[in-house]
């Protein structure tokens, strides 16, 4: 029986079908080359730099679909690239903001606004024109084969956090519709990974479509030229009901003419979305049981952790120090912790909540 197995972007659905698209599209007059896309696949997150103070960084990281995964992922391959560094809204603009307003301190949805419009200010500077370019006509690139192709740029997805994920898709932190890319609301959170669940979340796709961005057209009218608050009730009537703001997307700007939809680009971060979030949170849950059973409980699961072997290389890391204090995990770390947590776990909870499902 044969069963197809997904390992790498350029064998995905998604690839294949843009594959299929450029192929079957006109030719560049004059142009015999073979035509190829290149997908391309960004990553980005503010960084501390430090312990002690606010030194931090934003930066953003791209990789290429092209190449295999073991490459992208060894870093003796150099196969991920700086692009840009992301700067922050700058203290002083709330200042400026207290002095246009006639000394009235600046609110902040104010301030939150400010900051996806600088946001999105940049990334249109990253969609720049040669991108755009790249992206329609190609560019001519000898490649490592030997062989000249005619390459088209396609954006095959962006890795980030919640925060971020929501800055780039243009929607509320934490509104009625949470889900960058679909349309899924916050009361039907609790059916995540049901059946209906998914059945909703294809049937409600977020959409990048000339009807939406009508309506943070006119959101910003509203704002800019009849001078409305930024949460007033008026905006809400437009926006709010499906988390949208009204800040104009970069995608949008620079690839509206073509069939793109930025909302796609949003896949699943395993380590912001689960092991730094849920797998973490639910954790430290189960330590505070294990505190109800009095310290020696809690030094007996250490113990537990800390004999448990090394496997593979670097599958599972030994465990050195006492899992219990959560001392500067990383997200492997916690991913190291799931995989070993049963066993661990078995036999310290008196009955019946050691055998309880």
């Amino acid at each position: 029986m044969e069963q197809r197995v997904f390992d790498e972007v350029y064998t995905s659905d998604a690839f294949l079908e843009e594959h299929n698209k450029l192929q079957n599209s006109p030719l560049v007059p004059g142009c015999t080359l073979p035509r190829a896309i290149l997908a391309l696949m960004f990553m980005s997150d503010a960084t501390h730099l430090a312990q002690f103070g606010d030194a931090s960084l934003w930066p953003v990281y791209l990789a290429f679909g092209n190449q295999r995964k073991y490459e992208r992922c060894h870093p003796s391959m150099h196969a991920t690239h700086h692009v840009v560094y992301l700067k922050k809204l700058p203290a002083e603009i709330i200042e400026f903001i207290c002095q246009i307003r006639g000394g009235k301190g600046a609110t902040s949805a104010i301030i939150t606004h400010c900051w996806r419009e600088l946001f999105h200010a940049m990334i249109k500077l990253l969609l720049d024109p040669a991108f755009v370019y790249a992206w329609k006509h190609g560019i001519v690139v000898k490649c490592y084969d030997g062989i000249t192709r005619q390459i088209y740029f396609r954006l095959f997805t962006w890795s980030a956090d919640y925060p971020e994920k929501v800055l780039l898709a243009t929607i509320r932190d934490g509104g009625n519709c949470l889900c960058p890319r679909c349309l899924v609301e916050k009361s039907k959170v609790p059916l995540l990974g049901s059946v209906l669940d998914m059945g909703t979340r294809v049937k409600q796709a977020r959409i990048a479509s000339h009807e939406l961005a009508y309506d943070i057209s006119s959101a910003q009218r509203i704002i800019y030229e009849d001078g409305y608050v930024v949460n007033s009730k008026v905006m809400d009537g437009i926006l709010k009901e499906q988390s949208y703001v009204p800040t104009e997307n970069a995608f949008w700007v620079a690839l509206k003419d073509t069939d793109f939809d930025f909302f796609k680009i949003f896949v699943v971060d395993q380590m912001h979305e689960f092991e730094l979030s849920v797998w973490k949170a639910f954790f430290i849950h189960l330590l505070r049981i294990l505190y109800t059973g009095g310290n020696s409980v809690v030094q007996e699961m250490d113990e537990r952790f800390r004999k448990v072997p090394a496997f593979g290389r670097g599958t599972i890391r030994r465990f050195t120090g006492n899992v219990s204090e959560l001392k500067k995990l990383a997200a492997r770390n916690y991913e190291d912790i799931l995989q070993c947590v049963i066993p661990v776990f078995d036999g310290l909870l008196k009955e019946p909540h050691n055998t309880q499902q």
